[in-house]
């Protein structure tokens, strides 16, 4: 997982929305969604159930959020 990646991945979980991570990191949605899709592949994982209105973080996803915020102090 690339910090770019992890800002992705922590931005949306924080904000439960992959349009507004986006602005807020200057990327387009596309981008943000690439990088979770990546780090979802890479892991083995989903992070996040999708629905049609909502994204809420899985347990894999809340554990690994936890670790998240430590490595970016």
């Amino acid at each position: 997982m690339t910090s770019t990646q992890l800002h992705a991945f922590v931005t949306v979980a924080q904000v439960n929305n992959f349009t507004t991570a986006a602005l807020m990191l200057g990327i387009s949605q596309s981008a943000v969604s690439h990088a979770i899709r990546s780090v979802e592949k890479e892991l083995g994982v989903a992070l996040f159930f999708r629905g049609k209105s909502e994204i809420i973080l899985t347990e894999v996803g809340s554990n690994i959020l936890a670790k998240a915020h430590s490595v970016l102090g």
